[in-house]
């Protein structure tokens, strides 16, 4: 984890981190509290790991209160076995609908409890597109965000607690509010005076404007835009997208391929209908379907524009994400965090045949900073700004760096790097 003063920050992906350990651990690590919304849990060893180690904290004194989809408390769910062992442990559970068991929240819409965030001890927030299933743990692509920042965490636990209806240990199902119910709560920017975040921005759905924040990020757009998602329907995107298509890359899955915007985005001409009218790109844009290992989904829901800024959360690019169900909009702004998931773009992007659209020339090797084949000023500076070294390179340049995180600066690229 990198400290940043006030804030930490941590980005895992499925692809290259148990993401199940890190949950667990986070569960185990518990001092006081444990606040979780959940929208999918089930798959042994996974979901009996994870229902263990809740009842487990409930044990040892940790209070903890959850909200969760209400299919989930159905008999004929894959999770109902999890979650009825958790409520028959004790531990509070708020469904976003009148259920057979925990409490259930007459106030809502009809849709999803589709986010999915743990907070722990109102200071620590774990968010991304995960489930907490064995598939979207294990085999599956997703994200797993750790901040540690009380102010941040505290947007959350306001948010949680005016769905849960109150401050309670125990759910108050007379005001508890889901989806169109809520109210938008405001207090969503906070600015981090550190080298490597920016600041941070965080949105609720339905009625925290989320759609409007994804059409603003493409808008302002000026290079780059790479995206990965599980779920692509929301045509305005597409057409905002179109004066973009020259540096705009997809990567999507299986199950919105053939949904009319990747379609159309293909270069496809499909029957229009009332709800999207029908345009193919041509050419067509820069699309790929994914090829995840062992049949696993494209479960990602993130973009980055200009290496710079990144957009994640549970939000699919569908009406219910933006409109209808309960989702998080996570947006960073940072060089760094915003490398983290190009990075992990152009290995689906390439895993999915594509070719690197980049040219990396830094490398690091033994704690050394290597750079190959590049001619032209670079620039090596310490995390807290302190130029380290300034050289004119004619084509190989190679330094020797104490363990640590550099800003390395070569014409228009600022780049982070951390010497083993």
């Amino acid at each position: 984890m990198i400290n940043l003063l006030f804030l930490q920050i941590s980005v895992f992906f499925s692809r290259d981190t148990n993401l199940e350990t890190i949950i667990l651990n986070a569960i185990d690590n518990a001092q006081k509290t444990i606040d979780i919304s959940i929208y999918s849990f089930w798959g042994s060893p996974t979901a009996d790991n994870i229902k263990n180690a809740i009842i487990n904290a409930k044990n040892r004194g940790i209070r903890i209160r959850i909200i969760a989809e209400n299919y989930i408390a159905n008999s004929n769910s894959n999770s109902y076995p999890y979650i009825s062992q958790i409520i028959n442990s004790g531990i509070p559970v708020l469904f976003d609908s009148t259920t057979n068991i925990g409490y259930g929240c007459q106030y809502n819409s009809g849709y999803l409890n589709h986010q999915k965030f743990i907070v722990i001890d109102s200071q620590i927030v774990i968010l991304g597109s995960f489930n907490l299933t064995y598939n979207a743990l294990n085999v599956d692509a997703n994200d797993l965000v750790i901040i540690n920042d009380k102010n941040f965490a505290n947007r959350f636990i306001k948010e949680f607690e005016m769905i849960w209806g109150g401050n309670g240990n125990i759910p108050n199902t007379s005001h508890c509010k889901f989806q169109n119910y809520k109210s938008n709560l405001g207090n969503n920017t906070f600015y981090y005076n550190t080298p490597i975040v920016d600041s941070m921005k965080v949105f609720f759905s339905p009625t925290g404007n989320t759609y409007n924040v994804l059409a603003s990020l493409i808008s302002k757009a000026q290079s780059s835009i790479y995206i990965a998602l599980s779920k692509f329907t929301l045509c305005n995107y597409r057409d905002s997208l179109y004066p973009k298509k020259n540096f705009s890359y997809f990567v999507v899955d299986y199950g919105t391929w053939n949904d009319k915007p990747a379609m159309n985005i293909r270069g496809l001409n499909i029957t229009p209908d009332p709800y999207c009218t029908n345009f193919p790109w041509q050419p067509p844009g820069n699309i790929l379907l994914d090829n995840v290992p062992n049949n696993g989904l494209l479960h990602y829901k993130f973009a980055v524009f200009d290496r710079y800024i990144v957009l994640t959360g549970s939000m699919n690019w569908t009406f219910s994400g933006a409109y209808r169900n309960d989702e998080v909009v996570l947006v960073i702004y940072s060089n760094y965090i915003a490398n983290k998931y190009f990075n992990e773009f152009s290995k689906r992007w390439q895993e999915a045949g594509g070719q690197s659209n980049t040219k990396e020339y830094i490398n690091i090797k033994d704690g050394n900073l290597v750079i190959k084949n590049y001619k032209g000023s670079i620039e090596i500076y310490s995390i807290d700004g302190k130029l380290i070294r300034k050289v004119l390179i004619n084509n190989d340049f190679q330094i020797k760096l104490q363990k640590g995180i550099y800003i390395v600066k070569a014409e228009k690229l600022r780049k982070f790097i951390v010497v083993p």
